[in-house]
């Protein structure tokens, strides 16, 4: 699987969450702790919103841990909202189109998790996304199709509906080809403004998700001086450091939204 987070807030340099926490994105790539791979080293990518429309984009095969171009660019680019992402291949090859985030016009989208029998069940979810969108799929992993089709069911629009359309539409594939095991789904999109973040699975014990809004959650070993601004929210696959008490675990089966009103959440399924 993988390891993410996210961050929305006043600006921050993105090395300040990349590198600094003792349990740093950077280190969940080589040592996670809440998950059954702890080594996440095919590839990583990272995307943010400046003062353009469109979001940067900075994905590569390499593990995070060994691209020094990486830590020169977190060293020097200030945003308030990016996304950042290691990977543990699934579904789809090692190459730089399967690296999360995926970026459509002004969106975002990453992804830890995976959709059971996805070889079985391609064909009629490729076929179900817009021909319009479809030209834009540059990969073959299931995360980008899932993108895909949220974007199809209205995600410009309606964000919580088309996940939720996203996550039935996947279910029902499920239930056509007889697939028994869970669909996996903790990911996060975003418009630039919000972030929504999804915590899902069929049945069994979801894809750890948490947030923080606390200093605690970074600033916990001698010699930090990163702290979490006010009004700010980090969105992550894993505790980024040793105080558990400044995270919040997200529910299984809920929709996170964090914007400039404030964090809530939400049932993904009636």
């Amino acid at each position: 699987m993988c390891r993410w987070l996210a961050y929305l807030g006043p600006e921050m340099f993105m090395d300040e969450l990349l590198l600094q926490p003792s349990h740093s994105l950077i280190d969940q790539s080589l040592d996670a702790r809440e998950i059954e791979w702890p080594t996440n080293g095919d590839g990583f990518g990272v995307g943010w919103y400046g003062t353009r429309d469109t979001p940067g984009l900075f994905r590569d095969v390499l593990p995070i841990w060994n691209d020094t171009n990486l830590h020169a660019l977190a060293h020097q680019i200030r945003t308030s909202l990016f996304f950042a992402h290691v990977r543990k291949a699934t579904a789809g090859g090692i190459q730089r189109s399967n690296c999360h985030p995926f970026r459509y016009d002004h969106w975002l989208f990453q992804h830890n998790g995976s959709v059971p029998g996805f070889d079985r069940m391609r064909q009629s979810l490729y076929a179900d996304i817009d021909a319009d969108l479809f030209d834009d799929l540059k990969g073959s992993t299931d995360s980008e199709c899932m993108f895909y089709l949220a974007l199809t069911y209205g995600l410009r629009d309606d964000p919580p509906t088309a996940l939720r359309r996203m996550v039935e539409r996947i279910e029902h594939g499920r239930a056509q080809s007889d697939v028994a095991e869970p669909f996996h789904c903790a990911c996060a999109v975003s418009d630039g403004a919000t972030i929504w973040a999804l915590r899902y699975v069929s049945h069994g014990e979801a894809r750890t998700l948490y947030y923080s809004q606390h200093a605690e959650a970074l600033c916990d070993f001698a010699g930090c001086d990163t702290l979490i601004p006010n009004d700010a929210v980090i969105i992550a696959s894993e505790p980024l450091g040793t105080m558990g008490s400044a995270w919040t675990r997200i529910e299984p089966g809920s929709l996170l939204t964090a914007n400039a009103t404030g964090v809530h959440a939400e049932p993904i399924l009636s």
